[in-house]
């Protein structure tokens, strides 16, 4: 099977594999949508989800299509960096969510990461909290997979395979909920990786050897540091690691986990596939480098096509359909939890506490479309995909990262306005650095980044966009502190019953 430079090429029983897969999610879409009544079945199942399915949908949702694109194309632009600076985090703070953080939430009872927020802090700290969430959430960069991945399968523009693809996305959601997705999820993560496990050894034999392929990278490639001159722009990559403990996704995956120890074990399953499968892909990165050394192909496409490459017909259709679901599968879980924040956490808890969950739920698909539609204005504001994903980080680490901690972990005088402060400073101040980064910033060419030169007594300060990271959990920390020390304490006994909750 061949490949053109940027527009990969199917054989035809492929096509016919891919549209099947649209055919049964909507299937399985309309069969979910006549058994959905409540709202606790539409957003977080029931709170029924077993092992086998927690895991599946947990992996597929953040283990999205932009990670054979923007992740991908890291490794193929940076090499082996990844494993000893960007991975490697994720995985120690996966199992602090996992071993600190689960057990403590799943006792709250809660549905969403605004609900925790309002337990502690209040009301205007659950507000802060779901519009952080939802900027979070709106899945642009998902949209920007998605016309990737249409834009080298057919040659589409960017444009209209976000769009064309956005929109078959959310009929699934629309129709069924999480419990709809949860099932989609375990189809397409098995396929999507089986497809690219498959593929490292037929490469690496084309090659004649793991040798000849790391004789062909470059130095720089197999340098832990990645050639970067500086650790500030590195130490973006880890500090945006901390979302993990606030994700919204993972908050509404737990909750709706049938029991705690279910959730423990389905993070712990996580991590042991996420050190396999990150493996796999930075050696993918490397192959691609190999094949098509100096920036041939645009990097989010490279190591994509030259998987397709490699795969015979048949598993070629298996693993674009496990792509395609998986990014179909992350625009409807992050647009579900999104339009959720909107409808639930504000309209319903907050202004109209007496909605009912009929209501709630009709409000929720209607917020499911307006999410889909400021999600493809944003996409055209951003000139790549890791870029939107650190600046999204920003906003979530600087209105729930430091709450959210602080509530279980802070050790000294504890305030409710320590909470609102927290949210609501970091959230402004960290909406207002990336305005001005791209209102006054310029584009930096061949980093796909922008740069914002501050003149401060003279002295000439280069802030990356990607550096608005520090900005967000700086000043929520010190929020934080302000608020706990001149806000009245929180009542004794209230706050023994809020430590006994965790």
């Amino acid at each position: 099977m061949g490949s053109g430079i940027g527009v990969a090429q199917l054989h035809w029983i492929d096509w016919v594999l891919v549209a099947l897969y649209f055919v049964v999610i909507i299937a399985i879409g309309l069969w979910f949508y006549r058994r959905v009544k409540e709202f606790d079945d539409f957003l977080v199942a029931g709170r029924s989800l077993t092992l086998p399915i927690l895991v599946g949908t947990l992996i597929s949702s953040y283990y999205c299509g932009m990670y054979f694109f923007a992740d991908a194309g890291f490794m193929y632009a940076e090499g082996i960096i990844a494993d000893f600076a960007y991975y490697p985090p994720y995985y120690y703070l996966v199992f602090v969510l996992a071993f600190f953080l689960v057990s403590r939430l799943r006792i709250l009872g809660e549905m969403s990461l605004p609900d925790v927020l309002d337990r502690f802090y209040g009301k205007l700290t659950r507000v802060c909290g779901a519009i952080g969430s939802f900027l979070y959430c709106v899945p642009v960069m998902q949209l920007m997979a998605i016309g990737l991945l249409l834009n080298v399968l057919l040659g589409w523009p960017l444009w209209l395979g976000a769009l064309v693809g956005g929109l078959l996305a959310i009929v699934n959601t629309l129709l069924g909920g999480l419990w709809a997705l949860a099932f989609t999820d375990m189809l397409q993560f098995t396929l999507m990786f089986f497809g690219v496990t498959i593929c490292l050894p037929i490469a690496l034999k084309s090659f004649g050897g793991w040798s000849n392929i790391l004789a062909l990278n470059p130095e720089w490639h197999l340098d832990p540091t990645g050639g970067y001159l500086s650790w500030i722009i590195l130490g973006v990559y880890a500090v945006s690691a901390i979302t993990i403990l606030v994700e919204p996704v993972f908050y509404q995956r737990f909750f709706a986990a049938r029991d705690h120890k279910t959730a423990v074990r389905a993070f712990m399953a996580m991590i042991i596939m996420w050190m396999f499968i990150d493996r796999v892909i930075v050696a993918m990165g490397l192959v691609t480098w190999a094949k098509y050394p100096g920036f041939m192909i645009t990097q989010d496409q490279v190591v994509f096509i030259t998987i397709l490459e490699y795969l015979p017909y048949g598993l070629s259709g298996l693993f674009v359909i496990g792509v395609i679901a998986a990014i179909v599968g992350t625009i409807d879980a992050y647009t579900l939890v999104g339009a959720a924040n909107i409808s639930y956490d504000i309209i319903n808890r907050v202004f109209r506490p007496g909605m009912s969950e009929k209501k709630t739920m009709t409000l929720t698909r209607v917020m499911i479309l307006v999410t889909f539609v400021l999600s493809y204005a944003m996409m055209f504001i951003f000139p790549r995909i890791m870029l939107v994903w650190l600046l999204q980080s920003a906003v979530l680490i600087s209105v729930a990262v430091i709450p959210v901690l602080g509530a279980f972990f802070w050790p000294f005088r504890k305030s409710t306005l320590g909470g609102t402060l927290s949210a609501t400073v970091g959230l402004i101040v960290t909406l207002a650095c990336i305005t001005a980064v791209f209102i006054f910033g310029t584009e930096l060419p061949g980093w796909d980044t922008i740069i914002w030169e501050v003149n401060i007594f003279g002295t000439t300060i280069h802030f990356w966009a990607e550096m608005v990271m520090y900005v967000s959990i700086f000043a929520s920390l010190l929020a934080y502190i302000v608020g706990n020390f001149f806000g009245p304490p929180l009542d004794p006994q209230l706050y023994r019953e809020r430590r006994a909750l965790g």
